[in-house]
């Protein structure tokens, strides 16, 4: 489950002290979710949903984290969630939806798979299958 305190969902780089934070920009955190700018939000609202429609693949799954390879393995973080005969696949681009995966591979069911033919549509890819 993320952390989220009043408005963390998206970057806070202004160094204050956690006792003295400023009042949050509502505004800025809307919009962040309209138009999908945010991969934090965008993941959050994926799997929050997808945690509403299949409560149980959340609270009784086991987790398994997917091997990541390559030049930019760093930049990726992969798990999956089974129960039941169901499987849900998360993959996050943690420094955005870049390009250039080069090399970099994930490891699903025994295939490796490129990064780059992952992240057609965003920098967050969550599927049950």
């Amino acid at each position: 489950m993320p952390d989220t305190y009043q408005g963390t969902e998206l970057p806070d780089l202004s160094l204050v002290d956690p006792d003295n934070r400023r009042p949050v920009d509502y505004g800025s955190r809307i919009a962040a979710l309209a138009d999908g700018s945010s991969p934090k939000l965008a993941l959050m609202e994926e799997l929050l949903t997808l945690r509403r429609e299949r409560p149980a693949l959340f609270a009784e799954g086991g987790y398994r984290a997917v091997a990541v390879e390559g030049a930019r393995a760093a930049d990726l973080l992969a798990f999956t969630r089974e129960q039941g005969g169901e499987r849900l696949f998360v993959a996050v681009a943690l420094r955005g939806a870049a390009d250039d995966w080069g090399d970099t591979t994930l490891s699903i069911r025994g295939e490796k798979v490129k990064a780059a033919t992952l992240f057609v549509d965003g920098p967050v890819v969550a599927r049950i299958g």
